[in-house]
């Protein structure tokens, strides 16, 4: 049985990275309120060829918040918006268990977004 169909809204998943290889564009962020505080949250889009057009919220932790402020040199999301990330899925730790999380690959988000 696949867990991922019991999982609700519209949030980015590891598998999700994992199925759709291409570039993600930033739409919009905005903060939310989730049950253990707020979070930061963006809102991506990218196009495949087996889905078409495909919109996700990708909330963010600390690390990918760092990663974002790394590649676009800013902490304001309006400025984000247009941009292009590139995501990849990597082994990390959370809650004592290893598992797929997503992290933003900031080398080449560097290099997609140069002459942007």
């Amino acid at each position: 049985m696949d867990l991922n169909k019991f999982s609700t809204g519209n949030y980015l998943k590891s598998d999700d990275v994992k199925t759709i290889s291409g570039l993600w564009s930033v739409l919009s962020g905005e903060a939310r309120d989730f049950p253990d505080g707020q979070k930061a949250v963006l809102v991506l889009e990218t196009t495949t060829p087996k889905d078409g057009y495909v919109k996700k919220e990708f909330c963010l932790n600390m690390t990918n918040i760092n990663r974002l402020i790394e590649c676009f040199g800013t902490v304001i999301t309006e400025e984000m918006t247009g941009k292009q990330l590139k995501l990849k899925v990597e082994r990390v730790d959370y809650k004592g268990n290893r598992v797929d999380g997503i992290r933003i690959d900031v080398e080449q988000t560097i290099a997609i977004n140069k002459d942007r």
